[in-house]
This record gives structure tokens, C-alpha cells and sequence, in this order.
């Protein structure tokens, strides 16, 4: 009898310890079943952020080639000058580095200061890229373009001061 009271008690340890098990298990299931439901939102919510980025992407790339077109079929000229590149801060330019002569320049990788003969706004196209005047180069450095690398700082210092061909589209 003793024995058979030892072999109950042993399987009633045992299934307690299963159920205890079980119950684990359960619980365990049910927080994956949270933690992939969490994971499938956030992966909705990025491949629809990723969309709605490469519609941009899209959009800006059928802009430039509008801007391309444009520039394409109105009268240009080709200058020889010098071009160098400076960065949209107080110690390059002034107190309000990014409001230009002609309108706010930061953020944007498409503006050049020109010659002051050049009108404002006017589109020219230096080593393959259009750019647009928005801003006339100082007196001193007048008859020189200067390409905006807003704030990159050492991609202005790489470029440094080239003698190029600059189609000037009137």
C-alpha cells in the first residue's frame, strides 16, 4: 500500500508539473501570438511609409526631368568660368544663412550663387546637374559660381575651385 501511495503521489507530481508546463506553454503562445501581431503592424506601417517614400522619390525624379525637359527646348549659352562650392552657415555667409537673395535655400542640393548679369532664378547646368541661381556671388568673387553644399562642410572642401563649362539657360 505504501508503495502504491508513493507511485500516486509521484504521478500526481508529475502531472502537476506537466499542467504547470502546460500552462507555460500557453501563456508563452499567447505573448508570441501579441509579439507577431505587434511585428505584422510595424511591417504594415513601413511598407506603407515605403511607399508613400517612393512615391516621393518618384514624384522629385519626374519633377527634375520636367525641369530637364524645360531647360532642353529654351535658349542657352555655354560660359567658361570658376566655380567653387560653399555651405549654408554664419561663418560662410551671414546671420540667416539659409534665406538667400532670391529665396530659402537650406535643404535643397540644386542652387548656385551667380554672376550678378545672371537673372534671379535663372537654371544652369554645371558638370551634368541643373541648378538655379538664387543668390548673386559677393562683388569681389563676382563673374565666379558658387554651388551650395547646404551643410556638408567636407564635400565643399573636396570640390574646392574648378575652371568648368556652365550652360546658362535664358
Amino acid at each position: 500500500m505504501l508503495k502504491i501511495n508513493k507511485l500516486l503521489l509521484a504521478i500526481l507530481l508529475l502531472l502537476i508539473t506537466a499542467t504547470f508546463f502546460l500552462i507555460y506553454n500557453i501563456y508563452s503562445l499567447r505573448e508570441s501570438k501579441k509579439d507577431l501581431e505587434n511585428l505584422k503592424t510595424t511591417l504594415e506601417e513601413r511598407k506603407k511609409e515605403n511607399q508613400e517614400l517612393t512615391q516621393k522619390v518618384e514624384e522629385i525624379k519626374n519633377q527634375k526631368l520636367e525641369e530637364e525637359k524645360e531647360v532642353k527646348k529654351e535658349n542657352f549659352r555655354v560660359v567658361k568660368a570658376f566655380v567653387t562650392a560653399y555651405n549654408t552657415t554664419v561663418a560662410q555667409t551671414d546671420n540667416d544663412p539659409c534665406n538667400a537673395k532670391f529665396g530659402y535655400i537650406c535643404g535643397r542640393d540644386d542652387v548656385v550663387s551667380c554672376p550678378r548679369e545672371i537673372p534671379p532664378n535663372t537654371k544652369v547646368k554645371i558638370l551634368g546637374e541643373i541648378y538655379e541661381c538664387m543668390d548673386w556671388t559677393a562683388l569681389k568673387y563676382n563673374g565666379r559660381y558658387d554651388i551650395s553644399f547646404d551643410k556638408d562642410v567636407l564635400g565643399a572642401i573636396k570640390f574646392g575651385k574648378k575652371y568648368l563649362s556652365i550652360t546658362i539657360y535664358e
